[in-house]
């Protein structure tokens, strides 16, 4: 039997959130062998492999570690009608969460692509972890306008019908911009993509701007309300900061392993934010004033930190467009700490 959903799971020394996120996969009440277990293992020395074979997932080896070539691989291996990216820290909240987008891909067979509402924040989370959630980056944040919440930062893309009410199917123009749909259980269709694209499985480009080719064609996605994830996020100070280093690399020097470079080539309205950044990111007033503004809006002090992130971003970029001149381009895994 072809499985429905092939959850794609990148994984590396992920036990501590490991079991508690394939223990919601397996309490879905959607029928379990319609589920494919797919874990990407860069090279874990903890008991993350155990933990995934205990819960039935196939492990397969990610030589190069990065969840970027993990997608690839996932990409190659996945033999269900739709693949769903799942981070090892990310929790389904529902048990019908699964079974509800079956239902609703059903019953809309133009819909190639679902994202995930909403990053939810746990209890007792490191500092920078709400943040991350609904933010994403300083970046993502600016040329996106983000709200944290997909739906809400989108919500004029939304389809209303005649009656008033308001559908989980979001329709866009061509040049609109559209979501990300890097991770955060991003269900994609992998009948779509073999049609489409079935060239590029192995091309680490297309792997990590699968979503944004398939809503390109399709002009279209959904998000069903209230469909969220809980993020198991550490996301100390210390551990943000590397992961904003680690995004820097790849916009600058990596360019086929970052989903914005696609996303950017596509919409001009992009290009001219990443610019406008530059400019934004040169007065201190304005970080400061959205900073404070954050802070409100979100009823967390921690959100004053912007004002770090976006300096640190600024100062990185700097060092390191410095350093390539110089004859030095820093590797992502360098930066991803390998």
């Amino acid at each position: 039997m072809t499985p429905y959903f092939s959850i794609v799971m990148p994984t590396y020394n992920s036990a501590a959130t490991l079991e508690t996120v394939l223990d919601a996969l397996r309490n879905q009440t959607i029928d379990q062998s319609e589920l494919e277990l797919l874990v990407i293992d860069g090279g874990s020395t903890d008991n993350t492999r155990v933990i995934a074979k205990r819960y039935g997932a196939t492990v397969i080896e990610n030589p190069q570690r990065l969840p970027e070539y993990a997608k690839s691989i996932g990409l190659q291996h996945a033999s269900g009608k739709f693949i769903v990216r799942l981070d090892s820290d990310e929790e389904l909240l529902y048990q019908d969460q699964l079974l509800k987008r079956k239902e609703l891909l059903e019953a809309n067979p133009d819909v190639q692509a679902l994202l995930a509402d909403r990053l939810v924040t746990p209890q007792h989370a490191g500092i920078a972890t709400h943040y991350v959630n609904t933010l994403g980056d300083p970046f993502t944040y600016f040329c996106y306008r983000s709200k944290g919440s997909v739906r809400t930062t989108f919500a004029h893309n939304i389809i209303v019908g005649e009656n008033g009410a308001v559908s989980s199917i979001l329709r866009f123009k061509p040049d609109d911009i559209k979501p990300i749909g890097d991770g955060g259980s991003t269900t994609l269709s992998m009948d779509f993509i073999r049609q489409n694209f079935s060239d590029r499985l192995g091309d680490i480009s297309f792997a990590c701007s699968a979503f944004d080719a398939i809503v390109q064609l399709t002009q279209c996605c959904a998000c069903i309300e209230g469909d969220n994830i809980l993020h198991h996020s550490s996301a100390s100070f210390h551990q943000y900061l590397k992961k904003l280093d680690f995004r820097i690399v790849n916009n600058l020097f990596h360019k086929e392993e970052s989903g914005f470079s696609s996303r950017e080539g596509s919409n001009p309205l992009l290009a001219k934010r990443k610019k406008l950044f530059v400019a934004y990111a040169g007065f201190i007033l304005p970080v400061v004033f959205d900073a404070i503004r954050l802070a409100v809006v979100h009823k967390d002090p921690s959100f004053m930190l912007h004002v770090v992130y976006v300096y640190y971003i600024g100062l990185k970029t700097a060092l390191y467009l410095i350093r390539s001149r110089l004859g030095h381009t820093a590797s992502a895994h360098e930066s991803y700490g390998q």
